[in-house]
């Protein structure tokens, strides 16, 4: 049996005992969706549980869910730039990218639309938010200040106050290219008193301003 704590990808998987395992298929490669609560295992130098209904894991997904749809959004020259830098080991440009993007992340880099990741654009702020709680939900609205070069926005929650901003607390990953209002309603939520940040993240890999914490309850 494998416990696996990341996508199967070239160089970022590891081996060992476990119980049960659900491979789904992504981008025409094999990942985890699911492994034995409670392991853990040092990756990037952060320990990532198995647990899927852990924070950790909804992060990872979050960001898996994103990469996945934009990598079929990328036109053919950019495709052909990630095909071109793919490492022997990697195989297809689609493992490499994964790996590329996931590497990143655990660190609380977002992704970047080019295989170099400038970082060198100009961050993009979240302008207005408003945050409203319901019945096992909370209902948020992001506006971003600019639309040029914006990628997506993450929105990040936690029962206890979100004092540094990482992957292990993201919920969403949702793509972003007008300034417009953005509509996110989480949900199902129990009753009770939920922090929230957000920011917008452009093409460059550049994360903008994270939103002060702030609060919701949900009856």
């Amino acid at each position: 049996m494998a416990i696996i704590t990341q996508p199967l990808l070239p160089g970022s998987y590891v081996w060992g005992k476990g119980k049960a395992l659900v491979f789904t298929r992504l981008v025409k490669t094999d990942i985890v969706r699911q492994g034995i609560t409670g392991w853990t295992k040092t990756v990037q130098q952060t320990r990532i549980p198995c647990d899927p209904m852990t924070q950790a894991q909804l992060g990872v997904r979050a960001l898996i869910s994103f990469i996945s749809r934009q990598w079929y959004l990328l036109d053919a020259g950019t495709k052909l730039n990630w095909k071109l830098s793919t490492p022997e080991a990697y195989k297809r440009a689609t493992a490499y990218y994964l790996w590329f993007q996931l590497t990143r992340w655990l660190t609380f880099k977002t992704p970047s639309q080019t295989h170099e990741a400038p970082e060198e654009s100009t961050p993009i702020a979240i302008s207005d938010h408003q945050y409203h709680g319901g019945k096992r939900f909370a209902s948020l609205s992001l506006t971003p200040a600019d639309d040029t070069s914006l990628y997506g926005i993450l929105i990040l929650r936690s029962k206890i106050e979100i004092l540094t901003p990482s992957y292990l607390q993201t919920i969403a990953m949702i793509p972003k290219n007008t300034a417009t209002p953005l509509l996110y309603t989480d949900s199902p939520l129990n009753a009770g008193t939920y922090h929230y940040r957000a920011a917008a993240f452009n093409t460059d890999g550049v994360l903008g301003p994270v939103l002060a914490d702030d609060t919701v309850s949900v009856s």
